[in-house]
């Protein structure tokens, strides 16, 4: 999944303590999904007779007989749009609070379908008479969570910031994925997801340890919506996660700044007990992840 976000806001300083913001975002979106296709279960499913079935098992094409097995991929894109907006108030010189609210941002990708069929199973459909798992168009929807943040920053003195942040996102507007093909032969691809709403903390840290080097370090627990084993999916294999985060700015002019960054995500883990809603097969075991984030940013001030 890739994803452009363009998102032009306006501030308005209503006095020395409060300060309002809003945005509208334009959001290009980019999938492609892909999975190989049980070309027994396939064959088996189409069969119209027990020795129909029996040629199936014959020919090799069986759940256990992997090397038979085919491919699909599933690729769309979409425009779509969304708003935002905040609100900053300053207690004193020292200390800030924020809200932000981004809605929700409903996207209808169109794209296409493309089979690689094993060519036994291929055979037996053509025989069959069956259209299924043939190129075609697609379409799917894809809702991407409101969200809400609220914040909080604090200067101990001149060089010391502390930083506090909750955000809460709607993760339970995403309740299935289907994929509907244009091919009346091919029924609907579709995994019920049923995420829940989730919570992520998070705390940080800014040190100026001059007017040319800044450090930072932060630490946030991010919840996982994903509800239990049964939902969890090969495709997000997601859990719990603990962020660790350090940083560095060097500003080598009044124009021109760099930060540089690095987090590691500790995952908890991740076990999956999913049944495949189309074919019925279960998929077992236990994850075991991390994550390393690196980054970079060039900053040009203009005057």
């Amino acid at each position: 999944v890739a994803s452009v976000n363009i998102n032009p806001s306006l501030a308005w300083k209503l006095s020395d303590e409060l300060s309002i913001g809003a945005g509208l975002s334009v959001q290009y979106l980019d999938a492609t999904l892909s999975n190989a296709v049980d070309s027994g279960a396939v064959c088996l499913g189409t069969a119209p007779n027990n020795a129909a079935r029996a040629e199936c098992v014959k020919a090799g094409l069986t759940a256990a007989n992997l090397e038979k097995d085919s491919f699909a991929e599933v690729s769309g894109d979409s425009w779509a749009f969304n708003f935002n907006l905040g609100l900053l108030y300053k207690f004193n010189p020292r200390t800030r609070v924020g809200l932000a609210f981004r809605s929700e941002i409903n996207h209808e990708l169109e794209g296409e379908a493309d089979f690689d069929v094993d060519p036994t199973l291929q055979q037996f459909l053509t025989a069959a008479g069956s259209t299924a798992f043939t190129d075609t168009d697609v379409t799917a929807d894809a809702n991407l969570p409101a969200s809400l943040s609220f914040s909080v920053s604090h200067d101990l003195d001149d060089k010391i910031q502390l930083l506090a942040d909750i955000t809460w996102t709607q993760w339970s507007s995403f309740e299935e994925l289907r994929v509907k093909f244009d091919n009346p032969a091919q029924p609907d691809s579709f995994t019920t997801e049923n995420w829940d709403d989730v919570m992520r903390y998070s705390i940080g840290v800014n040190y100026q340890h001059s007017e040319t080097w800044t450090f930072r370090g932060g630490l946030a627990f991010d919840e996982e919506p994903i509800p239990s084993a049964e939902y969890r999916t090969p495709r997000i294999p997601g859990n719990d996660r603990t962020w660790l985060s350090f940083g560095v700015g060097y500003r080598l002019n009044s124009e021109v700044s760099m930060d540089f960054g690095y987090s590691h995500l500790f995952v908890d883990e991740t076990p999956i007990n999913h049944t495949d809603e189309s074919i019925g097969h279960t998929t077992r075991g236990l994850y075991d992840s991390s994550i390393n984030i690196f980054s970079a940013q060039l900053n040009w001030h203009f005057d």
